[in-house]
């Protein structure tokens, strides 16, 4: 009896597994087809459910019960090289080797383990009863029964569905910490190319001012001029490559905040093969670039199914208020006597106090809670692309006017200064002021190119598109590409 109770018991397991693995893969399918058709209808208790657009960068495999693990492709570490990378590289390498990203991403194996796990039914119970007598000639006897456990009100499926739109949040929030990521690495490789220009632009000002000093040197040895313009102009020269050597220490952090942005586990210096790019933005409405905003963001579609979530485990909750049956067959032994007895048991609870409503009332404020969170979400994304795209019509001009009228007048009083100063037409004292105002004007427009490229840059990641597409693409699902196309550079 007991070989037979073992092989029942193993072949009911394996029956019930399959059956689980079906039912997850339909219950899956069922969320594609939902996902697909762009709406999400009501809940069998009556619960709204969020509409979503049809994404089609958003899928879940229809794997039945097996969990595949959704390791990041990690990239070999050599894969930069030891020269200087390019800014595309960087942003692929952080992506793909991040280990905050590896962490988020296991939040989907998370997600699939309680999908499997919500698809369970639950073991039944094995019980044996020995009754003997204490006094008297009665025999001993044996009861077996099994007790199987029988789900109403469809647990199984509303929590597979609920963990099923958990999966799919978790995607969301994987895709949006990846663009945080690639926010961080590319604000740290604009630093770093900032740093790098204007090392070149403190290069040049330095051998500019060495090249007076020398010049004011020569004329000291002649007794040209006085010990005092010599001393002015060396004190200049001397100013000139501090800064320079100040520019290059912040350079070499910068280059190790970036690497730790990037997430190296063996963080070096990297010099970055591109420039500062200021490239003309064509002109779109503003409302052209919320709306793919509202497309492709990937916080909002984790928002979504978000709200759906809550709301499926709130259908959970409501299902757990049902009591569930037991059924257990019985049988009872008498030792020595030939008369057993087979019967059965039938359980289940009353439901007269408790109906979960506590857990119900948690679940209706979680969801009040996401749409609240969602909306929240929506505000600030949509307020900081609205702000950055504004920003970048008024630097164009300003870089434009720099291009067309104040670098022209910048190169012609370089050249007369230096005439002015070999003819000795100024002194040390004025030419060191007019080398400082000159420089401080380079500065500006230098600082004016990177916050445009640093805009430009977080603009066409939180759009997962060139801007340059903006005024002819349909609006959808766009990518970061590995070159970002230009309409037009206005200045280097």
């Amino acid at each position: 009896m007991v070989a037979m109770l073992g092989l029942g018991g193993c072949a009911t397991t394996d029956l019930w597994r399959n059956s689980a693995e079906k039912e997850l893969g339909d219950v899956v399918e069922a969320s594609e087809q939902d996902e697909a058709a762009g709406t999400i209808g009501k809940s069998d208790f009556g619960t709204d459910d969020v509409v979503l657009a049809s994404d089609d960068a958003v899928t879940s495999p229809s794997d039945g019960a097996l969990i595949k693990t959704e390791a990041m492709p990690f990239a070999a570490a050599d894969m930069l090289g030891p020269g200087p990378v390019r800014l595309a590289d960087v942003l692929e390498f952080a992506r793909r080797n991040h280990p905050q990203l590896a962490s988020i991403a296991q939040e989907i194996d998370l997600a699939r383990a309680e999908r499997l796990g919500a698809g369970l039914f639950a073991n039944p119970q094995l019980v044996m009863d020995a009754d003997g007598a204490v006094d008297g000639d009665d025999m001993p006897s044996l009861s077996t029964r099994i007790d199987f456990t029988v789900p109403i009100g469809h647990k199984r499926q509303r929590g597979m569905s609920a963990a099923a739109a958990a999966e799919q949040r978790a995607r969301g929030e994987l895709d949006y910490a990846t663009d945080l990521v690639l926010l961080e690495v590319s604000n740290a490789a604009a630093e770093v190319l900032y740093l790098q220009e204007l090392a070149e632009q403190q290069q040049y000002l330095s051998d500019l001012n060495l090249r007076f000093a020398n010049m004011q040197n020569e004329r000291a040895q002649q007794n040209v001029i006085t010990e005092v313009d010599r001393l002015l102009a060396d004190t200049s020269a001397k100013e000139a490559e501090f800064e320079r050597l100040q520019s290059l220490t912040e350079l070499e952090q910068a280059r190790l905040v970036m690497a730790q942005a990037m997430g190296m586990t063996n963080p070096r210096p990297l010099v970055l093969a591109d420039r500062l790019q200021t490239m003309r933005v064509p002109p779109v409405p503003l409302e052209r670039v919320i709306a793919v905003a509202r497309e492709v963001r990937p916080e909002f579609r984790a928002g979504n199914w978000g709200i759906r979530e809550q709301q499926r485990r709130t259908d959970l909750a409501r299902a757990n208020a049902i009591p569930d049956l037991t059924l257990s067959p019985r049988y009872n032994e008498t030792f020595n006597d030939p008369d057993d007895q087979l019967g059965g048991r039938f359980a289940t609870g009353l439901m007269l106090w408790n109906f979960n409503q506590g857990e119900i009332a948690a679940g209706l404020a979680s969801t009040r809670q996401a749409r609240a969170n969602l909306r929240l979400s929506e505000s600030t994304t949509l307020g900081e692309v609205a702000r950055a795209y504004a920003l970048l019509a008024p630097i164009e001009r300003q870089l434009i006017y720099y291009d067309e009228q104040v670098a022209p007048s910048m190169q012609a009083a370089i050249a007369s200064i230096e005439q002015a100063f070999e003819v000795q037409a100024i002194d040390a004292a004025e030419l060191s002021q007019q080398l400082s105002r000159l420089a401080k004007l380079r500065r500006a427009h230098l600082e004016l190119r990177f916050l445009h490229h640093q805009t430009r840059m977080q603009l066409e990641i939180l759009l997962k598109r060139p801007l340059s597409s903006l005024a002819t693409e349909q609006i959808g699902p766009g990518r970061l590409a590995d070159e970002l196309p230009a309409a037009g550079i206005l200045s280097e």
